[in-house]
């Protein structure tokens, strides 16, 4: 697992909740 994926999920994870 490279670190720019656990980004990529944080930010999407973020944006998702954000979105709710």
């Amino acid at each position: 697992m490279c670190k720019s994926n656990i980004k990529t999920n944080s930010l999407v994870l973020l944006k998702f909740f954000y979105h709710q």
